[in-house]
């Protein structure tokens, strides 16, 4: 059916796609077309949520040491001795790959 609505073309690694027909298949979307704009939209809402955070926009808040990290069990390891966590974000890495980044906070009224 023709459309009115823009398009695009992407190339994808296999992975990627294969991540996508997973998603497509695992929530029942109809068409592979409705799986990625879904996932698009859920990225979209989700940025929104999220801002950018350096470690200097925490240098004059209450913690004594901020912390960036991109490992899931380290930031585990550090919430159990009390960090806190202030913002979950994504950087596009050198590998084309979107890595996590988590940035932490310890409390100036805490000790490790």
């Amino acid at each position: 059916m023709p459309t009115d609505k823009p398009r695009i073309m992407i190339t994808l690694p296999e992975k990627l796609f294969q991540e996508i027909e997973d998603f497509r298949f695992d929530y029942r979307y109809q068409s592979r077309s409705d799986a990625v704009l879904a996932l698009i939209r859920t990225g979209l809402r989700f940025k929104a949520f999220v801002r950018d955070i350096s470690e200097s926009d925490f240098e004059h808040a209450d913690y004594q040491q901020v912390s960036v990290e991109s490992d899931p069990n380290v930031v585990n390891d550090m919430l159990r001795r009390g960090w806190v966590l202030l913002s979950v974000g994504f950087l596009h890495n050198a590998n084309g790959e979107d890595a996590p980044r988590f940035v932490l906070g310890f409390p100036k009224s805490k000790t490790e």
